[in-house]
């Protein structure tokens, strides 16, 4: 990004105007498994013949759960809507996210259980400002409290490995699609349905905040030319999810919604055969485009003008996209 297109300015360090920065125009949007972090939890199918259950991770269950019960080894098995998810549910007596998340920090290799979007998640927490347009969107059905707790330890973990002091991304900022809970016209049958609808809350709730000086011009959504626009983006290991988002989005873009929001996608699905990680921009056709190079970094320049203390501006290059938006 230019820096003579960039309407951020010394003003908005004054006291009077810096309350403004609380409304950052950037916000980010996470998947929680296999993109954030492998986590140890396990999902459980069973042998319609003998009853015995097999664990299934998630990152393989991502590739898989399309066949289950339809063909190959998987054709015997069934999944089971009272069994099969009880590790990624609201627990009795145990809060299974913060059980499974401390088990990965304490016993696991840090490079096995750091998922793709996992720095990114971290760079977003670095300030209260940032921390609070973060948000997790997953199929688990923990409470919003369980998902706190957990990434409390989280935190609690960098700032002893790393000496990072992050910011905690508010309660209400965390879903679990299937969490009974949740009461928001949404189907714990179909998460990936039920994402997509968070995803047009937050959409329309950030679409219709004023266009101000604290907005900067970046490379519009369809490419074309600068103008001032919100940046958003969501990260999801699962092609599934990925790709309603993108039907979903594009669909009401098509239909003149979000025109002052730019949305970004990342798909970081490291092991499906069928597609590979990618990054797009979706045009206001609905479609998807690949980002220009004078995109990539967008958002750590504008966080390197709001904070220029703890977000350095670096040298543009594609990890700066990747480290802020937590899309690569």
């Amino acid at each position: 990004m230019r820096f003579s297109r960039i309407f951020i300015t010394l003003a908005l360090f004054t006291s009077a105007a810096f309350a403004q920065v609380a409304d950052l125009p950037l916000y980010w949007a996470f998947d929680w498994d296999d993109n954030i972090m492998f986590m140890p939890t396990k999902i459980m199918i069973v042998d319609e013949v003998t009853g015995v259950e097999r664990a299934v991770a998630t990152d393989e269950f991502a590739l898989i759960r399309e066949k289950i019960g339809k063909e190959g080894e998987w054709k015997k098995y069934k999944l089971d809507p009272a069994t099969s998810y009880r590790n990624f549910r609201e627990g009795v007596d145990t809060n299974h996210f913060l059980t499974d998340l401390t088990e990965a920090v304490e016993k696991g290799d840090p490079e096995k259980w750091k998922a793709p979007a996992y720095e990114a998640f971290i760079t977003s927490l670095k300030t209260k400002e940032t921390a609070a347009h973060v948000k997790i969107i997953t199929a688990r059905g923990h409470s919003p409290e369980e998902m706190f707790a957990g990434i409390q330890r989280l935190l609690a973990y960098e700032k002893k490995v790393r000496g990072l002091d992050l910011h905690m991304p508010h309660v209400e900022n965390l879903h679990g699609v299937t969490w009974p809970g949740l009461n928001n016209g949404t189907s714990a049958s179909n998460p990936s349905a039920a994402k997509a609808i968070i995803m047009q809350d937050q959409l329309r709730e950030i679409n219709a905040k004023p266009i101000d000086e604290t907005v900067p011009e970046v490379r519009n959504a369809a490419g074309t030319k600068y103008q001032k626009m919100r940046l958003w983006g969501f990260s999801d290991d699962d092609w599934g999810n990925y790709e309603k988002a993108y039907k979903v989005i594009g669909e009401d873009m098509k239909n003149g919604k979000y025109e002052n929001v730019k949305v970004i996608l990342r798909f970081t699905g490291h092991n499906n055969k069928d597609h590979h990680m990618e990054t797009k921009v979706i045009t206001p056709e609905g479609k998807l485009r690949d980002l220009q190079p004078d995109e990539i970094g967008d958002s750590k320049e504008i966080l390197g003008e709001l904070f220029p203390k703890i977000y350095a501006r670096p040298t543009l290059s594609k990890s700066c996209l990747e480290s802020m938006l937590a899309l690569h």
